[in-house]
């Protein structure tokens, strides 16, 4: 990279942040949604790989600008690395596979949702891979996915919210539909597995690692340096990649955020036809 650049970069940590963020974001994302036509399988696939290297511009930025500010690295082994890297790749593609599984149109074959999941899967496993064996900045900006910070209560509370509201909302509308609260055993499998396949997924691809460890791993504690402690709530999304104009703070951003801020992003379906 440029010397002049990185120097830019160093001595403006948060506005590379956002550029490289919003530039990759809408980048990506724009052409998923609005050019491409998901008419065939080919433009299916297409579309679900610009969605899913979109919705990881905040970590990826980070990543980026923390390596070029903290450049340092210590040496680890290929054989450390591969032991966080393969299980990693293994389980983020399994989680993937299962995830498109749930949309697919019946009678799509695992292997070919599984081959389609490989690539996609590596996006998570580079992040936690990089957690361990990064440059020292990205090691920093990481660390909390090694060594979790605060009481586990709160950590517990966040695991258990989402399966609880699915749960209680499937049962409020079993008991509006005139059907038992509790759904039958083979029904309560799948819910369980329906639950446990989209909590890990929105963790790995669409909501978790991607955004938070950018948005509050880098840019938050750096606003919180800089300015007061209500700026990078001020700021920092929430988690909508749309950018919703109630948290951003710049209002020349606003028409552009105007046209996406709606996107159901994170849950739109990719049914693939192979």
């Amino acid at each position: 990279m440029n010397q002049r650049l990185k120097e830019w970069t160093r001595g403006h940590p948060i506005e590379a942040f956002f550029l490289l963020t919003i530039g990759m974001s809408f980048g990506l994302l724009f052409p998923a949604f609005f050019i491409i036509r998901q008419e065939d399988v080919l433009r299916q696939i297409l579309f679900l790989f610009l969605g899913r290297i979109g919705t990881y511009s905040p970590v990826l930025a980070g990543m980026l600008v923390a390596r070029i500010i903290q450049p340092g690295r210590q040496r680890v082994s290929l054989t450390r690395r591969l032991s966080v890297f393969l299980p990693m790749w293994f389980i983020a593609a399994i989680i993937h596979t299962a995830r498109l599984n749930l949309d697919a149109e019946p009678g799509t074959p695992l292997i070919a949702l599984l081959v389609v999941s490989l690539p996609v899967a590596l996006l998570p496993t580079f992040v936690i891979s990089s957690a361990f064996s990064g440059a020292d900045g990205v090691k920093k900006m990481l660390s909390t996915l090694v060594r979790p910070k605060g009481s586990i209560v709160y950590y517990l509370v966040a695991l258990l919210t989402f399966p609880v509201i699915l749960i209680v909302g499937t049962g409020i509308t079993n008991v509006l539909n005139g059907n038992a609260w509790l759904p039958r055993v083979s029904q309560g499998a799948d819910l369980a597995f329906t639950i446990f396949i989209t909590f890990f997924s929105v963790l790995l691809f669409t909501g978790g690692i991607n955004e938070e460890s950018g948005w509050r791993g880098f840019a938050q504690k750096r606003l919180q340096a800089k300015s007061s402690s209500c700026m990078p709530y001020i700021m920092v999304p929430d988690g909508d990649l749309a950018y919703s104009k109630r948290h951003c703070a710049i209002p020349t951003w606003r028409l552009l955020t105007e046209a996406v801020c709606a996107l159901p992003i994170h849950h739109h379906p990719v049914r693939l036809g192979l």
